[in-house]
C-alpha cells in the first residue's frame, strides 16, 4: 500500500484490514484481528480527515461529477469493507471470543454512519458547485478576492436549500434504516434510525453548514 497514491492507499488499507479480519477469524488469532482493527481505523481516519475533509471551497470544480467521482468511489470501498467486517464477525461468531461478538453490530453501525457522511458530503458538494457556477457567470477572475467573496455570498444564499436537503436525506435514510432494523430484528439499527429522525428534524430548524 505504501507504493500507492492518494485514495488508493485508503482503499488498500480498508481491504487489507478485511483480509486480516478474515485470517484472524479463520486461525482464531485475536492479535491478527486487532491488527485488522488498527489498519481499518487508519483507513477510516485517512478517508475522513485527510483525503476528503469537508470544505465547500476546496473542491475541484472544473472536474466536478455528482456521485460518480473519486470521493464517492473511495467512501463506497471503505463502507463496503465495514459492512463485510460486520458480516464476518456475525457469520463466525462461534470462532471468536464472546467479548468480540458485539463488533458485528459496531461495524454495521459504523458503516451506516460513514455512508451517511458520504451522502451528506455529496449533497453539500452539489450546492457548492451550484454556487461556483453562479459565481463564474459574473465573469470575475477565478483566483481573485472578488470571486471568493461572490462565491461565499452565493453559497450562503443557498443555506435554506442545503439545510432542507440534509434534513430530507437523513429522514429518508432513517426510514430505510428503521425498516431494515424491524425486518432484520436489529435493535441497534432501529435506535440509530430514531436518533436520525430526531437529528434531522432538529437540523431543519436549528442546523446548517
Amino acid at each position: 500500500p505504501i507504493q500507492l497514491k492518494q485514495n488508493w492507499v485508503t482503499i488498500s488499507w480498508a481491504m487489507e484490514s478485511l483480509v486480516l479480519f478474515w485470517i484472524g477469524i479463520k486461525i482464531r488469532h485475536s492479535y491478527i484481528r486487532k491488527a485488522g482493527m488498527i489498519v481499518g481505523f487508519l483507513s477510516l481516519a485517512k478517508l475522513v480527515f485527510i483525503d476528503y475533509p469537508y470544505n465547500p471551497y476546496n473542491y475541484n470544480y472544473s472536474n466536478y461529477a455528482f456521485i460518480l467521482n473519486e470521493r464517492m468511489f473511495t467512501y463506497s470501498a471503505v463502507v463496503a469493507a465495514l459492512f463485510a467486517a460486520g458480516w464476518l464477525y456475525k457469520k463466525y461468531k462461534d470462532e471468536i471470543s464472546p467479548d468480540e461478538r458485539i463488533l458485528s453490530t459496531v461495524f454495521v453501525i459504523l458503516a451506516n454512519g460513514v455512508l451517511l457522511i458520504q451522502l451528506s458530503i455529496e449533497s453539500q458538494a452539489y450546492f457548492s458547485h451550484i454556487a461556483y457556477v453562479k459565481t463564474m457567470l459574473l465573469g470575475l477572475a477565478e483566483k481573485s478576492n472578488e470571486f471568493r467573496r461572490a462565491f461565499q455570498s452565493a453559497y450562503t444564499s443557498l443555506f435554506s436549500a442545503r439545510q432542507l436537503s440534509i434534513s430530507v436525506l437523513w429522514i429518508i435514510y432513517a426510514l430505510m434504516t428503521i425498516t431494515i432494523g424491524i425486518y432484520k430484528k436489529f435493535r441497534a439499527l432501529r435506535l440509530m434510525a430514531l436518533v436520525l429522525f430526531g437529528h434531522g428534524g432538529c437540523y431543519s430548524v436549528y442546523g446548517g453548514y
